[in-house]
């Protein structure tokens, strides 16, 4: 089993991209470090690009250049990306993607895959041959080997030996888990039905967005920008819009307001400070009816419509019903 480092690159959209531009020539007889013509690694790096994932994230795709050469050792080849992390003067296999079979030689492949990477971690290439190989490094080409493979979990350690082998270039394209900069409008009505717009970055591979906790439905505008519902809530206040995509999740606590009118105690209250109140609570005062003699100035709420405690959209009219106090007893 064979596995190679990738270098970092240029970074579209989304995405960041590590290991060189494809296509490039399949090179011959570098010292990598193989036992046999079995060996895959990228030549060279540009000058301070790192062969380390540069964020957290999961890795989308990855692309292979002229990986469907065949020999007798290995006629039907295979390859698969890993996910090393150093470990104790070596390195711990920390995820592996499915084995992918590439379909015409000498020409620029791309598969998909959902891998988690972390940052600092390596991205390496494997060949499905029993290749007798292990980790190291050489200052010609930036490799690391296996021997054996160690399944994710299992610890390889260096060895000393470099022979001749093959270079095929490969890249691959990390996806980081979403930012959420801004969120607007940054209220709306509790019977849902605002159209929020959530601006930020890496809104790609979007698995759902979430206000208030509720599943909201949503449209990927751009990978910087998403337009949500909001759902109805029996609530009001703050509450934390969510992006969730296959790299992670991004909240933004408080970031939208649902607002309503929360009918509030009425009775006893003059009609000025009813006004004052229902304007405290976003609601309006609706239809008044004045019994037994009472007028705007002398009347009392003696009964409202609906009662205290319902919550109704902003804005909301409340009925109030007007009497005059009882004279006290002498």
């Amino acid at each position: 089993m064979f596995a190679s480092l990738i270098c970092a690159a240029g970074s579209p959209a989304a995405t960041v991209t590590v290991g060189p531009h494809l296509p490039m020539h399949v090179v011959e007889n570098v010292i990598i470090g193989c036992s046999g013509s079995c060996a895959f690694t990228n030549p060279t790096a540009p000058e301070g690009a790192s062969h380390l994932a540069p964020a957290d994230g999961v890795i989308l795709r990855w692309r292979l250049y002229g990986g469907s050469a065949t020999s007798p050792e290995s006629p039907h080849p295979a390859y698969r990306l890993r996910v090393l992390t150093p470990f104790a003067g070596g390195y711990l296999a920390a995820g592996t993607s499915a084995w992918m079979v590439p379909a015409r030689f000498e020409a620029v492949e791309t598969f998909s895959t959902r891998l988690p990477v972390k940052a600092g971690q390596l991205v390496a290439l494997e060949m499905n041959e029993d290749s007798h190989l292990r980790f190291d490094f050489s200052q010609g080409a930036t490799s690391v080997f296996l021997e054996p493979a160690p399944a994710d979990g299992e610890s390889a350690t260096e060895a000393p030996g470099w022979e001749d082998g093959y270079i095929f270039p490969f890249n691959a394209d990390i996806l980081p888990p979403p930012v959420i900069a801004s969120v607007s409008p940054a209220s709306g009505p509790i019977g849902g039905g605002t159209k929020v717009v959530v601006a930020g970055s890496n809104f790609a591979e979007v698995a759902g967005v979430e206000v208030g906790g509720l599943p909201a439905q949503y449209t990927v505008d751009s990978e910087s920008q998403l337009t949500a519902v909001a759902p109805p809530r029996q609530k009001v206040g703050p509450i934390a819009v969510t992006v969730i995509t296959v790299a992670g999740a991004a909240e933004a606590a408080g970031a939208y307001r649902y607002e309503g009118c929360l009918v509030p105690k009425l009775k006893g209250k003059s009609l000025e400070a009813t006004r004052t109140v229902l304007d405290r609570r976003h609601c309006k005062l609706g239809k008044v009816r004045k019994r037994h003699g009472a007028t705007a100035k002398t009347g009392r709420v003696k009964r409202q419509a609906p009662p205290r405690g319902t919550l109704l959209r902003p804005d909301a009219r409340v009925e109030v019903a007007l009497g005059l106090n009882p004279k006290p007893h002498r």
